[in-house]
């Protein structure tokens, strides 16, 4: 099996490449978390990153599917969701429901047989896949908005056991770029990476 480890922060249709599948084929995709892995402990917080919508939600891929052109449905079957052993949330001061009563603050959440652990409270978690979707043949989508090509969906149905149907706009070649779970534990979501083997036809 193919594992996809390559990331981008775009849905674009001039993204080169990583892998090249056949349909049918099953791939494995490793992804790091939204805030691309960097926020290793508690004392590192939002504010030192240059986080934005340009540079958050990395999604792994993109696959070339031989065959999909454009007017194809690319048909998208989910194995599996598996989260990493520890999951990030974070606050910031300019965004969320409460962001006008919280700061920059970090938590990190063991994840273990299935649950998220969250001061001292286990909750189970329900892993799901954030972004996925197909290349747009018009402009550049950056991974934090959704459109009709798929994106940032964030829906929780979106996990094991699912499939998705995507339109193929780009002659020639379509993306599945998953690029987070989100373990259902705590608001803010607990970001972490994964791996999710799926496979892609047409």
């Amino acid at each position: 099996m193919q594992i996809i480890t390559d990331q981008v922060y775009a849905f674009s249709k001039d993204n080169k490449p990583c892998a090249t599948a056949k349909p049918g084929e099953v791939l494995q995709f490793n992804t790091e978390d939204c805030f691309s892995n960097r926020i290793p402990d508690e004392n590192t917080t939002m504010a030192d990153l240059d986080y934005t919508y340009g540079f958050a939600n990395p999604a792994a891929g993109p696959v070339f599917i031989e065959g999909a052109e454009p007017g194809d449905v690319l048909v998208v079957d989910i194995y599996d969701v598996k989260v990493a052993d520890e999951g990030t949330i974070a606050t910031d001061d300019h965004c969320g429901p409460l962001f006008e009563t919280t700061g920059y603050r970090t938590k990190k959440i063991p994840i273990k047989d299935g649950m998220a652990t969250f001061n001292q409270v286990s909750f189970p978690i329900n892993p799901m896949i954030g972004v996925i979707g197909t290349a747009p043949s018009g402009p550049d989508v950056i991974d934090g908005f959704v459109g009709s090509h798929g994106g940032n969906m964030d829906n929780k149905k979106i996990t094991k056991g699912t499939r998705l149907y995507f339109p193929v706009r780009v002659p020639g070649w379509a993306t599945c770029t998953p690029p987070w779970a989100t373990p259902s534990c705590a608001a803010p979501a607990s970001r972490s990476p994964l791996r999710s083997p799926f496979a892609c036809s047409w």
